[in-house]
Parts: structure tokens; sequence; C-alpha cells
């Protein structure tokens, strides 16, 4: 049988932030894998009702540095270990959670958020 494969969306222009952050010099950090067990410091924001839902222990890890206020929720520095557990438990946040940095992990994130929208971009019917 003929592989199926999913029509590509246009890409949409990112909608901009109402609010802005400082961003740390973390653009230029290699993201390491999982597998090489090297923590990564990583600033993300949570929504206010993310937070709820987790007690305020989204990992469970205890973040670092004092949490921001920022867009009705809040910012907290982790050291984590990137990898698929580690975004399995980022995705089940959906909305409510964002990787602002390092920027590197972003653009994953973001290329994996790309990938399901295009995935969604054609119904397989029977």
């Amino acid at each position: 049988t003929a592989a199926r494969t999913a029509e590509t969306v246009p890409s949409a222009p990112l909608e901009a932030q109402d609010w802005t952050y400082p961003l740390l010099a973390h653009a230029a950090v290699a993201v390491p894998t999982e597998d090489s067990g090297e923590a990564v410091e990583m600033r993300i924001w949570f929504s206010a009702e993310a937070l709820a839902s987790c007690d305020h222990k989204p990992f469970p890890a205890e973040a670092i540095g004092k949490p921001e206020p920022a867009a009705g929720g809040l910012i907290l520095n982790y050291m984590l270990v990137p990898g698929p557990a580690w975004s399995r438990r980022l995705w089940s946040f959906g909305p409510g959670a964002q990787v602002l940095e390092p920027i590197a992990l972003r653009m994953q994130l973001a290329a994996g958020v790309e990938q399901m929208r295009a995935g969604y971009a054609k119904l397989f019917g029977p």
C-alpha cells in the first residue's frame, strides 16, 4: 500500500507575547541528550492554572532562584536533564507551560509543535 503523508499547513506567524523577560546568556548552549545525564539550566513559564493543577510542583526537582511573575503565571528556573521523560511532563501542561531558555531547547520544542500541527493538517479516514 502507498504510504500516507500529511499535507503541510502554511506556517502561521507566531503571535507576539504581551510580556517580556530578560534573556539569559543561554542562546548558544547545546542541549545535551538525556543519555549524557547533564543537567541544563532552564527557565520555564507556567500559567497559574498549570501550577495549581500540580500543587505548584511541576517537576520533582526544586526550582532554583526566585520565581518571577509574568503573564498571569510564574517563570521558574530549574536544573533539569532534557529527554523523553522531561518533555512528556512538560507537554502534559499543554499551553500552560513554555520553555523560555535555553533557546536551543525552545526551538526543539517549537519544531515538535509544528510536527504535531502538520499531523492534523489532513484528516485520515477509513
